[in-house]
């Protein structure tokens, strides 16, 4: 009674798999390598980081603005005693 296939068996469904997804994986590099290059599209620089936070900043604006506008006015004011109105 045979429990393991011979060591150099290989199944026909999985060796046509492997060869599938090496014809269609693509190009991937790793990021890891010594010989790795950014490509530019990706490259991190001043102009983008400043852009990047800018807009971060206008959507923080954009959120305070629309938690402040979702208050009744008599809380938007910010007096102490008005608490004591209602």
């Amino acid at each position: 009674m045979r429990d393991k296939p011979d060591e150099n068996y290989e199944d026909p469904a999985d060796v046509a798999a492997i060869k599938a997804a090496r014809e269609n994986m693509g190009d991937y590099k790793l990021k890891s390598a010594r010989d790795y290059v950014v490509p530019d599209h990706l490259r991190m620089n001043a102009e983008k980081a400043r852009n990047r936070l800018l807009i971060l900043k206008d959507l923080v604006c954009e959120f305070r603005l629309g938690k402040f506008l979702q208050k009744p006015v008599h809380e938007n004011i910010g007096h102490p005693k008005t608490a004591f109105v209602n």
